[in-house]
């Protein structure tokens, strides 16, 4: 059974895909257009809501039969739009990025895809673009909301005494004072897992109870347009910096409750439009409406692969086609897919075909992931999908774990990633590579260099986490306290009688304000324990992935520029006293940037097209090596460190 049609309500989900879409394309300065999930998760809500209390108040509700009734609705087209991305990354994208489409594609067709995102999508992941059906977490969370709902309100009819409304506002008081909190201490939990965004589907269930309602006609159209305002003015006051969900998603949410309460009668949840209403719920708005789930499937990976191909960032005008495109191919998705396969048809047909779509998603994903990405669909490019080209870190074996040995003041701070670059014997020079994600990228460079002086090397770093004594990170991340780290290196470097350390990190990243006092710190301790040292200047960011951006330029056919200007060398002036101050303290400086940058412009590839650069900044293993060899004669500190420049 399915509650009275309201065109507005199709209305409002066109504005919420509509939001999402523009925010999606960095069209018309929708910069907050995030929030149009957040509406549709309203929508669910109040309809899912609506169905599950009447069937049971009639006794008719089958949660087998619900279950199937959103399969319906929702499976065919996510796995028309799984299939078709599956066949357009296999032609089009490069290794990795196959490897990563197919790990991220292998909890979707279960409706667990949001798990994968909130665990993988971080500092030291690949731009959200590549994964092209990034935007179905979602539907994970939609789903998931469906089971546990039904079952809840069930539960709920059966045996509580207590009125439905009151378990519907508690659940919903809880999941948003959770959420209000745990955005500030895990925001990607906040935003992907299901528990902190169960209010707003609650929000919009809590519409279909018998409540108050306005008699005015003129009070209910200024309701309906109040809750137009407060959806609207966030979509383009909020950005990437906004902390959502939580709080800041609640005038969103609310406006989603007037425009849907201001537009129904209380007690049958018929329609009872306002003028407010009837002007939004036009034919197109409304067909764009009915048509909002496949163009929510489809717009995303039409732009993501746009972009993927092109040789520049989409113009407007080039993401205005992609959407018009995607919109297209939805509307044919909406009558040739969504549509028939959600009649009622034979069931043994439709969950048959269901369970094959999903062997062979599940079965894409695990053979792509088993072959690293199937480099061999482009053998002319070996050098390039080789893995040293596009990771970064020393390879498995070369870096090992020395933490079995560390005392627990030591053992229990220091980032457990960090490792020992060969063999430690009694005479050999003890060094130190000691800073963020970027020693780690390094350190296969230093793999060669300990073997040429027999040497031990031991790489002691922590994501986002500058060489800086009571450096702090002003955000909450999954890696170790970063202030307890640095002090815990500091106390091995002096356990392990290290002669020489090597500091770097990604410089830009930090204000300088904020590193330049530990930096100098930590090289002042340093030298007292009779420790010689050299800093890391910046090295180039690029702006692009780089491996990608080589494959894509020799696989689309169009120019590879083999040189990429560096986004921050301009900018090196704000970083310049941070060196300064590092080399009155002592140190040397190391241009890190050199044997790859001139005048602004940076070698990205080896001739052969192999990437010097695992993303847009981490250096490649092939990167690695190739600057340590070029650098080794400046990472001499035998001697005494050159003067300071003056100021």
């Amino acid at each position: 059974m399915s509650l009275p049609y309201r065109r507005d309500i199709d209305a409002l989900r066109a504005v919420s895909v509509l939001l999402v879409a523009l925010y999606h394309a960095k069209l018309f300065g929708l910069t907050g257009g995030y929030l149009g999930v957040d509406i549709f998760f309203v929508i669910s809500g109040y309809l899912i809501t609506g169905i599950i209390l009447s069937e049971s108040r009639r006794g008719a509700f089958d949660l087998a039969g619900f279950v199937e009734r959103r399969l319906r609705r929702v499976a065919p087209a996510l796995i028309c739009v799984t299939l078709v991305v599956i066949i357009a990354s296999t032609l089009l994208r490069s290794p990795r990025d196959l490897a990563l489409f197919g790990e991220s594609v292998s909890l979707l067709p279960v409706f667990g895809s949001n798990f994968f995102f909130y665990n993988n999508l971080d500092y030291f992941g690949p731009s959200p673009d590549t994964y092209w059906l990034l935007h179905c977490w979602s539907l994970a969370v939609e789903f998931q909301f469906y089971i546990f709902f039904a079952l809840l309100l069930v539960a709920v009819l059966r045996w509580s005494k207590a009125p439905v409304g009151a378990w519907l506002i508690g659940v919903a008081a809880l999941s948003f004072v959770a959420a209000a909190i745990v955005v500030h201490s895990d925001p990607r939990a906040a935003f992907f897992l299901t528990p902190f965004r169960l209010w707003e589907f609650v929000a919009g269930g809590l519409l279909t109870l018998r409540g108050p309602r306005v008699a005015s006609r003129h009070g209910r159209c200024a309701l309906a347009v109040l809750g137009l305002i407060l959806i609207l003015a966030p979509a383009f006051l909020y950005d990437a910096s906004t902390v959502f969900p939580g709080l800041t998603a609640l005038p969103p949410v609310l406006g989603a409750m007037l425009f849907i309460w201001s537009g129904q009668r209380s007690r049958d949840l018929e329609a009872d439009e306002t003028a407010a209403h009837r002007l939004l719920a036009n034919p197109v708005v409304v067909y764009i409406g009915r048509a909002s789930y496949s163009f929510y499937l489809w717009h995303w990976p039409v732009l993501a692969a746009a972009a993927y191909m092109s040789s520049a960032p989409l113009t407007p005008v080039q993401s205005g086609l992609a959407l018009a495109a995607a919109f297209a191919i939805s509307a044919a998705s909406l009558h040739l897919i969504e549509r028939p396969l959600r009649r009622a048809g034979r069931r043994r047909r439709f969950f048959g075909g269901l369970a094959a779509s999903i062997a062979a998603i599940l079965l894409f994903g695990w053979a792509v992931q088993e072959s690293d990405g199937w480099p061999g669909r482009y053998p002319g490019l070996a050098p390039l999908l080789a893995k040293d080209s596009y990771r970064y870190g020393a390879a498995p074996g070369a870096c090992v774990s020395f933490h079995a040995d560390l005392p627990d003041d030591i053992g229990q701070s220091l980032d457990p990633r960090s490792c020992r670059i060969g063999e430690a014997a009694p005479g050999k020079p003890v060094i130190a590579v000691w800073g963020d994600s970027h020693a780690w990228a390094i350190a296969p460079g230093f793999v060669e260099w300990a073997k040429a002086r027999e040497a031990v090397i031991y790489v002691i770093w922590s994501g986002i986490c500058p060489p800086a004594l009571g450096y702090e990170r002003p955000y909450p991340t999954k890696f170790v306290d970063c202030g307890a780290h640095n002090a815990a290196a500091l106390k091995l470097i002096e356990r392990l009688q290290v002669k020489e350390a090597f500091l770097l990190a990604r410089w830009r990243h930090y204000p300088v304000p904020s590193v330049e006092g530990g930096l100098v710190a930590a090289l002042q301790a340093l030298k007292a324990r009779g420790v010689r040292t050299a800093v890391f200047a910046q090295g180039p960011e690029l702006g692009v992935t780089t491996p990608t951006y080589i494959f894509r330029a020799t696989v689309g056919g169009w120019a590879r520029a083999d040189k990429l200007p560096d986004r921050y060398l301009a900018k090196a002036a704000a970083r310049e006293r941070l060196y300064r101050q590092a080399e009155k303290a002592g140190a040397r400086r190391i241009a890190l940037a050199s044997p790859f940058c001139a005048a602004a412009l940076c070698q990205v590839a080896a001739p052969d097209l192999a990437s010097y650069f695992a993303d847009s900044h981490h250096l490649s293993r092939v990167g690695a090596r190739f600057a340590i060899r070029a650098l080794s004669a400046q990472m001499a500190l035998a001697g005494p460190p050159p003067p300071p420049a003056d100021e």
